[in-house]
């Protein structure tokens, strides 16, 4: 983890920086550890996107919808029973 400053930074931040080098700079390209690290990455990177274009009101995972189309939604008075 001391060794050196690389180590150290890939120790913090939990192997993040050896995936990197894997994903874009691997010692054998195709290879499993490469699939491995390029999934990871992508991961890394669009979990945080993916996460915040759902919604979790309700303990169930909805798309966000526009505000225009909660607008109008809230606007309409279905009154089926009266």
């Amino acid at each position: 983890m001391f060794d050196s400053k690389e180590k150290f930074a890939d120790w913090l931040i939990l192997g993040t920086v050896e995936m990197a080098k894997g994903a874009f700079n691997p010692d054998e390209a195709w290879s499993a550890d490469h699939w491995l690290n390029s999934l990871g990455m992508v991961t890394l990177l669009y979990g945080p996107a993916e996460k915040s274009l759902l919604s979790t009101e309700g303990g169930l995972l909805k798309p966000k919808l526009p505000k225009e189309i909660d607008l109008v939604q809230e606007t309409i008075d279905f009154k089926l029973w009266e």
